[in-house]
Order: C-alpha cells, then sequence, then structure tokens
C-alpha cells in the first residue's frame, strides 16, 4: 500500500514536470521571436541613418544646385540671343555715306574753298559760298625742282610789302614779293611778279589781281591747288 502511494506521488511529479516543461517552450520561443522583431526594429533605424547619411545629402543637393546653374546658364544664354536679337536692327542702321563737297562750275576745286589754283591750266579763281567771286586770273606757279605744292592749304599770315628772305634779285638784293598771301609751308604765297617765267614754288599774279587777293583773303580761308 505504501509503495503503491510512492509511485503515484512520482508519477504525479513527472506529470507536473512534463506540464510545466511544455509550458516553457512557447515562452521561449515567444522570447526568441521578441528578440529577432527588437532586431529587426533596431534595423530599421539603420536603413534609415544610410539613406539619410550627410554625404548622401549633399550628393543631392550638389545635383540640385547643378540643376540651378545649369538653369541659369540656359537663361544666360536666353539673355545673350535676346541682346543679339535687340543688336541686329542696329546692325542693320548703317549711316549714310558722306558725299565729298562739290566741284565750282568749271574750276577742278569744291566750293567749300575760297581761293582755287589750276597749275596746268595756270588760272586761279576766288570763291564765295562756292560761287566764283573773281577769276579766271592769269598766274605763274613753281618750276621743276621748286613747284607749288599740291593739295588743300589754309592761309597763314600776310604781308603787303615782304621780301623774299630765301631768293635774290640778280643784284643780290632780297626779292621783294608785294601784296604777299603766305598759304603752305616754305614761304610759299600769292605774290605779285612777273607771269613771264616760271617762280620758285610761289603763285604770282598780276599787280591788280594781286591787291585784290591780298584784300579778299583772310587768315584761315581755304587755299586748294590742284595740278
Amino acid at each position: 500500500m505504501i509503495g503503491l502511494l510512492r509511485t503515484r506521488r512520482a508519477g504525479w511529479a513527472v506529470g507536473v514536470a512534463a506540464v510545466a516543461l511544455v509550458g516553457a517552450v512557447p515562452l521561449a520561443g515567444s522570447a526568441l521571436a521578441d528578440s529577432a522583431l527588437a532586431d529587426d526594429e533596431s534595423a530599421e533605424p539603420g536603413t534609415a541613418s544610410v539613406e539619410s547619411r550627410p554625404g548622401v545629402g549633399r550628393s543631392a543637393s550638389g545635383s540640385g544646385r547643378s540643376a540651378s546653374g545649369t538653369a541659369r546658364s540656359a537663361s544666360g544664354s536666353a539673355r545673350s540671343a535676346s541682346g543679339a536679337a535687340r543688336s541686329e536692327p542696329g546692325s542693320a542702321r548703317s549711316e549714310p555715306e558722306e558725299l565729298p563737297p562739290a566741284l565750282v562750275e568749271g574750276t577742278p576745286c569744291t566750293v567749300d574753298t575760297v581761293a582755287c589754283v589750276s597749275i596746268g591750266q595756270r588760272k586761279a579763281w576766288l570763291f564765295d559760298n562756292g560761287v566764283i567771286k573773281h577769276g579766271p586770273a592769269k598766274i605763274a606757279t613753281g618750276g621743276p625742282g621748286q613747284e607749288t605744292p599740291i593739295g588743300d592749304h589754309v592761309v597763314q599770315w600776310k604781308n603787303k610789302n615782304h621780301k623774299s628772305q630765301e631768293h635774290n634779285t640778280p643784284d643780290g638784293q632780297p626779292s621783294p614779293m608785294p601784296y604777299a598771301v603766305f598759304f603752305a609751308d616754305g614761304g610759299v604765297a600769292f605774290h605779285e611778279g612777273t607771269l613771264a617765267r616760271r617762280s620758285a614754288s610761289c603763285v604770282r599774279l598780276e599787280m591788280e589781281d594781286a591787291q585784290r587777293y591780298y584784300t579778299y583773303l583772310q587768315i584761315g580761308d581755304k587755299v586748294q591747288v590742284r595740278p
């Protein structure tokens, strides 16, 4: 009887132990599952941190700046094209070509001159606003090696009783240059003198014409000498 009781008690103990073991297994499994879930959840912030790393953010920001720079470059190109388009009308416009002054009819000189000399024709004129005031007058001009300078000149100074500092008369006296009107370097002037021979660069006139030129021409007046 006593042995039977002992045997039953041992069986109950074994049964209780088995029940406890069975109950512990699910609890352990649940603990393992909770631990794995916790690891997964802890991994998610890590993943998020990879995506939000400063290097990655800067790259995205750099791409944004690059796109912005491209947009500004495109805008600058558009402005440049617009500027070029605006300049086209100005390029199309051109100033009218300035024509040279007209010639005074019957002379080789232009309307903006006051005294005109034609070496080939051996004539001279005085103009008043493009109209012949006096002439043609007979003249004598410079000979070979002492040619009267061709071109546009201006009256520099005048001397009614001038005597040459460069040339002398056959008796050694300074050559007289009455009513001298100087218009070119080297002492070149209109003045009274013989027309029978060539001068030493000056434009010689008969006395009446020389007086007229002296009175009419003023400092700064334009003188044209043509071939």
